[in-house]
């Protein structure tokens, strides 16, 4: 039925399947032959009715030249198939490919406009229609028809071709959240669907931060003063280097001064005419150099009295 109908299309076509091409860029020579050689595989497959192998050829034709006439054997093809909602679609793109080919003066598209047009009508026909309606689109929303994703315009909106039957049309959300819905499609009928996603979630405002009094710092109480006593010798042992030091000083002072008496007799001697060198001179040297060595032992006694007087008063006076 159906392929006797086409037949009748298949021999103007197989010449205008090319030459269309030439209009816009046209292809070379060599590929326009391979075109032609796939588009007559092509048709003598669909008139034997090897449907699938058909397909294959004019896919390969329509691919090495652009034709709106055979996309229309594309849809036929996919129409023997089975796959209405397939040739549903190719018989658009064929009728809108010819229309526009017959609008820049290629009248010869002209039953090509017709046919597609016509047979397209015929299988929609027994197809039911989906239109679906998102409110409040968001480009991150998701439509899926029998779990297929499928693209939504920028209004939010669809028309789906469908096989007659049950339907379950679902929208997914960013966050995951679905609604679905099941509808069972009649052919020739178009039914409408409209999902409202819900509301964006708009997180509360925080609460206002707590109005805190200013206080005047925090004045942490001096620390006690800690009092230094010394231990219980240090007094005793002042008090001792001191009178060693004074003691030290007198006895520097006293034999210092003998030492040095000593030494102006023995100078005023040997410079008298008598001169020196008796044994009583020399008596007088050694005990003048024994009153120095003792003052100048009493001279370290006192230095060190001295020292450790002012190191004894400092630690007993340093509390």
């Amino acid at each position: 039925m159906v392929g006797c109908a086409a037949g009748t299309l298949v021999a103007p076509i197989v010449v205008l399947a090319v030459a269309g091409a030439a209009h816009a860029a046209p292809p070379d020579a060599e590929t326009i032959d391979a075109a032609r050689t796939s588009f007559a595989e092509g048709n003598t497959h669909f008139q034997a009715r090897r449907w699938s192998e058909a397909l294959k050829a004019f896919e390969r034709s329509h691919g090495l030249v652009s034709s709106p006439n055979t996309q229309l054997m594309i849809a036929r093809c996919h129409r023997e198939l089975g796959r209405r909602v397939e040739a549903a679609t190719a018989f658009s793109d064929a009728a809108l490919e010819a229309r526009s080919r017959v609008a820049r003066g290629e009248s010869r598209y002209t039953p090509t406009v017709d046919a597609a047009t016509t047979e397209g009508n015929a299988v929609r026909a027994q197809l039911g229609t989906i239109q679906v309606k998102v409110e409040r689109p968001d480009p991150a929303v998701t439509l899926l028809v029998d779990r297929k994703s499928v693209a939504l315009s920028p209004e939010g909106e669809a028309t789906i071709l469908h096989e007659p039957g049950s339907v379950s049309v679902a929208v997914v959300e960013p966050g995951g959240a679905e609604q679905r819905q099941t509808v069972t499609v009649p052919a020739g009928v178009a039914v409408q669907m409209v999902f409202a996603p819900s509301e964006p979630k708009v997180a509360p405002p925080p609460p206002p931060a707590p109005i805190v009094e200013p206080t005047a710092p925090r004045r942490e109480p001096p620390a006690p003063e800690r009092r230094y006593d010394p231990p219980s010798w240090v007094t005793p042992a002042t008090i001792t280097a001191g009178a060693v030091t004074v003691a030290g000083l007198g006895l520097f002072i006293g034999f210092g001064a003998s030492s040095q008496g000593t030494y102006d007799d023995l100078v005023a001697r040997c410079r008298a005419p008598s001169g020196c060198g008796t044994a009583e001179d020399r008596a007088d040297a050694a005990s003048g150099k024994d009153q120095q060595t003792i003052a100048n032992v009493a001279l370290g006694a006192a230095i060190t009295g001295a020292v450790a007087t002012v190191v004894l008063l400092f630690l007993a006076l340093n509390r």
